[in-house]
């Protein structure tokens, strides 16, 4: 006995390789995007639905692709006077048992709030 492996595709297509396979679905993945509900794009960006969501990433960069071939869609460069590196948010955010404000900027707060201890 000889065990034969073959693949199909999202709409049904049989392929004897994975390339094939792979290839098929990339070309026609925009095919997957018809009549998308809110709800199904949302299991996708959150993970439920890895199909749906490499298809709307190959559709995004087909677009993006052609926008920029195009001239339509050009790469953003960064400001001239924008820091050369940006700031490591997750050295510099402050730890969750480090207090975020101080009981001086507290009081300073409410003298210039107008707003009373206790509200």
């Amino acid at each position: 006995m000889k065990a034969i492996t073959k693949y199909a595709s999202f709409d049904g297509q049989v392929f004897e390789t994975e390339g094939a396979c792979r290839a098929h679905e990339t070309a026609n993945a925009h095919k997957l995007l018809v009549g998308l509900s809110a709800e199904e794009i949302d299991r996708a960006i959150a993970g439920d639905q890895d199909d749906l969501a490499e298809a709307l990433e190959a559709v995004g960069a087909r677009i993006a692709r052609a926008r920029r071939e195009r001239g339509d869609l050009k790469r953003r460069r960064a400001p001239k006077d924008a820091p050369a590196e940006a700031p490591n948010l997750a050295v510099e955010m402050p730890r969750p048992h480090e207090p975020v404000i101080t009981l001086t900027e507290t009081i300073a707060g409410y003298a210039t709030s107008g707003a009373q201890p206790g509200d």
